[in-house]
């Protein structure tokens, strides 16, 4: 009891503390007994106190104040004392009960010393919090509480009343007698007597004084001063001795005062506070540290409300910089997406503020002035001046921006309007090619100032990599083939290029100052470009197209006009800088017009809702079809669930023949760039509506194309809920003889025949070791679509009425609907998981446990455990077979057992049995089988009872590379064996679980090949400034759009930083940076700029066309790379393209797997490192092998020069060519040694005469078919470095050459290549962060040069743990190495 109320007691005021320790007292004593009289309060006070610390032991420490130094607590320890949070008494800090040594004796338990007892640690999941307060909160707690706080506050009400009673009188007693103020004369603070004055004045004067004039009032009564011989017993001494025993304060309580002593008592208590270390100076001193704290605040408080003023109306001031909605406001989503980009600097530290910002979905919501500023102090409310500054500066540079984003909203909307207008039979699409042609023509026909704003139609990213031919692609050196026409290169000089890469790094690094000043640069120059290009504008003399149409021809006299230029334009080209500059200052200085090239804003912007508007998704129409037709009735549930598992949607295709309505508008908005006014896109616009016709073959072919695109998607739709409701346990396959025996039984069996026709058009999967051949959902619709094909009529009604046919004939009880849909839901949790996981198999384990025990608690009254064992290569102990099985996870409470255990082919176990024969295998009794391996030893024999279920885990090529095995060992019931519909169900985990596992690991196997890409270009093209991957993944919000994870980063220095939790980046977040979004929609490349930065955004394609990510290369504040620099990146692009291409066709069983280099053979992960530098390196083999004898012969010849004087004094000229004579003979030199290493021992090595006899035909045969990673290579290759290494990128793109230009790129790769071959466990190791880690960082070799995965330590100062994957390829096994621990929620397990 005493503990409880000790516990109250702390966590109230000082004042009702008092209250309440005569309240417990009280209560202890008796509850009847009589309050004690006001005479003895303070008497009986000390006495409580100090009962209460002897009585009352507190179990947590606390500085809980004596009543009598209540009136010197300060607010902050008053309010500390008040919100004190009242705990239970039976927990203490840490949430566990507290035995006290009172209860030990009680229970009579004896623990001995020897022994340690842990108590197990309770994880409770999904916890109502509602729920855990009530268990915490018991009743009678409550109730006595709330007992108490009435009683003492009641009590404290009292004292109070006594206080403000005693108050009044005082007052009423000085109202009636008069004040003296004689006593005024004690107040001298002087030092020296002080001491005294005080205590005069406090023990004796106050009783003194009255007695002397008593005496002298006596004295003057008896006359005693006019009669001197009077003899009289009067004694005044005696009189006055009298008066101060009767009056003695220590006895005598309220005796009046006079008015002579109040003023005596009021001056000693002035003159108290100036007594040193005395209680009333120190209680004078904090009083008035307080009272300066409170004039301090209050002063704050009004600066503050100043300054907050000051900022109000600066913001309101500000609002006028921002174009307006034809109502006056602006959408909050623009605000808070400007609020986004301020809060995401990391040079300000406000990710807490970011996180607080809840962005709108929509942009209905819209602020007026008062509501814009009242909305942006409340998320700045605490920012200092200088911040404030800076978020200004934000808001001034963001408005300019809002103004840039409405323009090119205004062109989107321009060049839809021009899609719809050209898609004159609606079919979705318009013609690539004849949208190239116009732009051509659009493009030749411009003027020269125009031209520089355009990019050219004819080079990439217009046309594809596919498209250029090999040659062309990797010896164009043609610097006047770039993308925008009379591009400078004279700005950039050689020597910062020639530099070391250590030279080159400053030059990427920009501070946040020069990133506002080349954005304020890039927008004046923009403002300048507009104003000259708008009165400028096309210059097109009219001619006559043969090979055209008529409608071409309407469209150039058009676009022929010719706009007179103004000549103020003119004479601005003459003023001087500082002329120029003024004007440009006066032009900011001026109030910015409220619309945009003479348009108005109309209010509504497409940034975020543009797919909603434009896109259509032909699933959800055919499925809305199909809920329609009630022949489909069974099947309509079904349906929704496939829509609704389809979590991204709304990616365009690319398929290089047609473009729909995203992918048209994003290539004309890259054609004419940000810097072209609106006046161009019109133009463009109207060029566009004369010159794009089609015919009428042309309308009917498109029509009938979208006819089958619909036909094929509702195909799709009906054959996939069939499959699912054919296979309601969710195993992921069909018999195929049970599909036949059904099928047969169409019509009676009258196209029986016909049907088994269809089995010699389709190759079917081999049958498993039963004879039984299965069909997985893919296999099934091709085959049913063969089978329609054989049938008589219109396929698409013979096909729906099959399905309908075998939808009737499928008949299954509601139960088994219901648990089928259910099963589903898990199968897709699965796959889920591996979408939204960043690359990280840690949540695919986790949701293919929780599938398993959710359905054995559901469907099966179970409780079992489950792991997950996978193949790796047995090399420590090769003597116990070649192969071994790791446990790599399992359910949670198993994982002390067997997380990371190993089982050998010699141990027991029926795990390898499973392997090798590629079939599940179920052990009803696992005590009667005698080749059962139990992990856990602790249990005797007769406790192993349950069953045991080995599922093999196969990839796409039906290659097994583990084992899932599931047990009811800790189910307590005895019979509890696996039941067909159990069994097949985790046969569908188990493909779910496979297919998951290498949908992950294909997304490690692309970053892995974009790292390998973007050390070798950081090698290459210095312009670059950093490189961001994103993946597109499923929106954590169901129902919404998809988003971006921002995978990893690569910055200045090469060095990728590979993010462990990579950010997420949703759409409603990007308004000023929605060129991510751009390229992943239209799978197209976009060139944008943001505050002064250019960035070019590549699409990772997948093999239907569709984005799968993308690249942003910032190339900083360049218009674009340099020509050299910019075929590089598209080198580099085509390869990660092709690459990507390879793994995903692998994955999906598209293609067939291809090796090509001896290193390839060493696993799946040595593979993906390399295959960046192997397809690179194929494609300069085939480019080689075109060149002609002539090429090499115009090499030897370059520097021979008959006529040449031997003792000419050097020049320029003759610098370069003995520049370029070097740069000849060492490449190809370096070349010779690759197939002629004894070179190195030989003489001839220096001699250039001897070593060019070596350049023949046999040489390029050997360049063709070299195989730098083969085992019988034997090279120099420090050596070889040597003789490149001198020579830059720039220096070989100068001397314009293609064989050079193929050599030097070959030698790179090849020594890349060699390099990492030396290095295979290291160098190779895909570099993916674990979530233990902080940040991975990974440079690959990209050259020359080597440098493997570098790790940066976490903030504990460990390393980071790297995970490793090691594949081998063996007969139909793939064996790997997987190191990944999983140790909180899921581990590993074998029974």
């Amino acid at each position: 009891m005493y503990w409880t109320n000790s516990m109250l007691i702390g966590s109230m005021p000082s004042l009702q503390k008092k209250a309440t320790i005569e309240l417990f007292k009280d209560m202890s004593e008796s509850a009847s007994e009589e309050e004690p009289k006001p005479a003895q309060e303070n008497g009986n006070e000390h006495k409580d106190n100090k009962q209460e610390a002897t009585e009352v032991k507190e179990p947590i420490e606390s500085s809980q104040n004596p009543p009598d130094s209540s009136a010197l607590d300060t607010s902050n320890h008053v309010a500390k004392e008040a919100t004190n949070e009242i705990k239970p008494p039976e927990l203490n800090l840490e949430g566990q009960p507290e035995i006290s040594t009172g209860s030990k004796q009680d229970s009579g338990i004896e623990v001995s010393k020897n022994i340690v007892v842990r108590k197990p640690a309770k994880v409770v999941f999904d916890l109502d919090p509602t729920v855990m307060d009530s268990k915490l909160e018991q009743p009678w707690k409550k109730h006595l509480f709330e007992r108490v706080e009435a009683r003492a506050q009641a009590m404290q009400q009292k004292i109070i009343a006594k206080d403000h009673l005693k108050k009044e009188l005082e007052k009423k007693a000085e109202k009636k007698l008069p004040k003296d103020y004689l006593p005024k004369e004690w107040l001298n603070t002087e030092n020296m007597t002080l001491n005294t004055r005080v205590y005069l004045l406090d023990k004796l004067l106050p009783t003194l004084v009255p007695g002397v004039e008593k005496m002298l009032m006596q004295v003057e009564k008896e006359k005693l001063l006019a009669e001197v011989d009077i003899t009289t017993k009067f004694d005044p001494i005696n009189h006055l001795g009298e008066f101060l025993m009767r009056n003695n304060p220590y006895y005598i309580k309220h005796a009046g005062m006079s008015g002579y002593q109040n003023v005596m008592r009021d001056v000693t208590e002035d003159l108290k506070i100036h007594v040193p270390s005395s209680i009333c100076n120190r209680v004078s001193k904090m009083k008035e540290k307080v009272k300066q704290q409170q004039e301090q605040r209050e002063c704050i408080s009004k600066v503050k409300v100043k300054v907050a003023n000051t900022q109000r109306q600066a913001l309101q001031e500000q609002f006028n910089e921002w174009i307006l909605d034809p109502q006056g406001m602006i959408p909050m989503l623009v605000i808070q997406n400007v609020l986004h980009e301020f809060f995401q600097n990391s040079d300000f530290q406000l990710e807490a503020c970011c996180k607080q910002l809840n962005i709108a979905d929509s942009m209905e919501p819209r602020l007026n002035k008062m509501e814009f500023t009242e909305y942006i102090f409340s998320q700045i409310a605490d920012f200092k001046s200088e911040m404030f500054e800076e978020l200004l500066k934000h808001l001034c540079h963001y408005a300019d921006e809002f103004r840039e984003v409405i323009k090119a909203d205004m062109q989107r909307r321009m060049f839809a309007e021009l899609f719809l207008h050209c898609d004159c039979g609606k079919v979705g699409f318009l013609d690539r090619q004849r949208t190239l042609a116009l732009l051509e023509t659009f493009y030749d026909q411009s003027s020269k100032m125009l031209r520089r704003l355009l990019c050219n139609p004819r080079q990439w990213p217009f046309i594809e990599f596919e498209e250029i031919d090999l040659p062309e692609f990797w010896g164009d050196m043609d610097d006047q083939k770039h993308i925008y026409e009379d591009f400078d290169l004279g700005t950039i000089t050689e020597e910062p290029l020639k530099g070391s890469t250590e030279e080159q790094e400053p030059s990427r690094e920009r501070t946040p100052e020069q990133d506002v000043d080349s954005a304020s640069q890039s927008r004046e120059g923009n403002i300048l470009r507009e104003s000259e290009t708008s009165k400028e504008h096309i210059e097109i003399p009219p001619q006559k197209e043969q090979t055209q149409e008529q409608a071409y021809e309407e469209a150039l006299v058009t676009i022929s006009e010719v706009q007179e230029e103004d000549p103020v334009s003119r004479t601005k080209d003459h003023l001087s800088e500082p002329a120029k500059k003024e004007v440009q200052k006066d032009k900011f200085c001026e109030p910015k017009s409220p619309e945009i090239e003479g348009k108005s804003w109309s209010g509504e912007l497409l940034t975020c809702n543009w797919k909603m508007k434009y896109a259509k998704y032909e699933d959800e129409k055919q499925a809305n079809l199909i809920y329609g037709n009630s022949r489909f009735t069974d099947l309509h549930s079904i349906i929704r669930n496939i829509q609704s598992y389809k979590e991204v949607k709304g990616l365009s295709a690319f398929n290089g023949v047609s473009l729909n309505l995203l992918q048209f508008v994003q290539l004309l908005e890259t054609f004419v760039g940000e810097d072209t006014p609106l006046s161009v896109s019109e133009t463009l616009t109207s060029f566009f509506k004369r010159g794009y016709a089609e015919t009428e073959e042309e309308k009917i072919s498109g029509l009938e194309e979208v006819r089958q695109n619909a036909s094929r998607i509702r195909r799709g739709l009906l054959l996939e809920a069939l499959f699912q409701k054919w296979d309601s346990d969710g195993s992921g396959f069909l018999d195929l003889k049970e599909v036949d025996e059904l099928l047969y039984t169409y019509k009676e069996g009258m196209e029986k025949d016909s049907m088994k026709k269809a089995k010699l058009h389709i190759q079917l999967p081999k049958p498993h070791p039963g004879h039984e051949v299965r069909l997985s959902s893919k296999q099934f619709q091709k085959y049913m679509e063969l089978v329609v094909s054989e049938l008589r009529g219109n396929e698409d009604h013979v096909l729906e009425s099959v399905v309908e046919f075998l939808t009737k004939a499928l008949e299954k009880s509601h139960i088994e609907d219901l648990r089928n849909r259910v099963r589903r839901k898990w199968l897709h949790q699965i796959q889920w998981a591996a979408e939204t996981s960043g690359v990280s198999l840690e949540p695919v384990y986790t949701e293919t446990f929780k599938a398993l025990t959710q359905d054995a608690q559901a469907h099966g009254h179970k409780k079992i455990s489950a792991h997950i064992s996978l193949l790796e290569e047995n090399l420590l102990l090769p003597h116990r077979g070649s192969v071994l099985l790791r446990n790599v996870a399992c359910t949670l409470e198993d994982a002390p057992f067997v997380l990371n255990k190993v089982l050998y082919r010699d141990m027991k176990g029926i795990s390898f049995t499973v392997v090798d024969e590629g079939t599940p295998i179920h052990v009803p009794q696992v005590q009667h089988h005698g080749n059962i391996f139990f992990w856990n030893n602790s249990h005797q024999k007769t406790d192993q009872n349950g069953s045991f279920l080995a599922l093999p885990l196969q990839d796409a090529h039906m290659r097994i590379f583990g084992v899932m095995a599931v047990d009811t060992l800790r189910d307590p019931h005895k019979i509890n064996i696996f039941l067909p519909h159990e069994i097949r169900f985790y046969q569908g985990v188990a493909n779910a679980f496979s297919t998951a596992y290498h949908y992950v690991h294909s997304r490690e196997h692309i970053l892995h090949v974009v790292i390998t890409g973007i050390s070798w270009l950081y090698d290459v093209a210095p312009g670059i400034t950093t490189i961001t991957t994103s993946f597109i993944e499923p929106s954590p919000e169901k129902g919404s759009d998809y988003v971006l994870r921002n995978m990893m980063v690569t910055g200045p220095q090469g060095l990728t930083e590979i993010h462990k939790n990579p950010p997420t980046i949703f759409r409603k977040t990007c308004i000023f940076r929605d060129f991510l979004f751009k390229c992943t929609d239209s799978s197209e490349v976009v060139l944008a700029s943001v505050r002064g930065e250019k960035h070019m955004v590549i699409p990772l394609r997948e093999r239907t066309g569709e984005a799968l990510g993308a690249l942003d290369f910032n190339i900083g504040r360049s218009r674009m790379l340099l020509y050299g620099e910019f075929k590089d990146l598209q080198k580099m692009m085509k390869v990660i393209q092709a690459a990507c291409y390879e793994i995903l066709g692998e994955l999906s069983e598209e293609i067939k797997k291809t090796r090509v280099l001896e290193i390839e053979y060493g696993g799946e992960v040595q593979r993906a490192g390399v295959l960046f530098f192997r397809i690179m390196l194929q494609e300069l083999q085939e480019s080689i092998r075109l060149l002609t004898s002539m090429n090499f012969v115009s090499l030897l010849l370059y520097d021979y020069d008959p006529l040449a004087e031997p003792k000419s004094p050097p020049d320029s000229q003759s610098q370069e060519l003995e520049a370029n004579v070097k740069l000849i003979r060492d490449i190809l030199t370096a070349v010779i040694l690759f197939f002629h290493p004894e070179l190195e021992l030989s003489s001839d090595l220096g001699n250039w005469d001897k070593c060019k006899v070596y350049v023949n035909r046999y040489l390029v045969e050997n360049i063709c078919s070299f195989d730098p990673t083969a085992k019988h290579v034997q090279v120099n290759v420090k050596l070889i470095g040597e003789y490149i290494r001198d020579h830059s990128r720039i220096e070989v793109w100068k001397f314009g050459n293609t064989v050079i230009e193929y050599l030097y790129h070959w030698l790179r790769i090849c020594l890349a290549l060699m390099e990492l071959n030396k290095k295979q466990n290291s160098a190779i190791t895909p570099p993916l962060p674990s979530k233990t880690d902080s940040c991975v960082y990974a440079k690959m070799p990209g050259g020359a040069a080597s440098s493997g995965v570098s790790q940066h330590p976490t903030k504990s100062g460990q390393l980071p743990v790297m995970i490793k994957f090691y594949w081998k390829s063996h007969a139909h096994i793939v064996y790997e190495t997987f190191t990944l621990h999983v140790q909180s929620k899921v581990a590993a397990r074998d029974l």
